[in-house]
């Protein structure tokens, strides 16, 4: 498997996560996956598709984010 592929599938796995436990929730509340980098283009772009931002560390006192789609944005 390679490590694109692997990727792609812890991400997934995430995602999936993120929806079975905020399912449970009255309101849904915004979406992040914490990354150990940033996230290539196909990646950020399946992201911003599940309304879930990546923040990711930049150094050791900052980090970056990509930005979800507004909640009134249709795909």
């Amino acid at each position: 498997m390679s490590l694109l592929t692997l990727a792609r599938t812890v991400i997934w796995a995430a995602l999936g996560e993120l929806q079975d436990v905020t399912r449970f929730m009255a309101q849904r509340p915004d979406r992040a996956l914490l990354l150990p980098s940033a996230p290539d283009a196909d990646l950020a772009e399946l992201l911003h598709h599940a309304s879930t931002a990546a923040i990711w560390p930049v150094d050791r006192h900052s980090s970056a984010r990509t930005q979800p789609p507004h909640r009134d944005e249709h795909h």
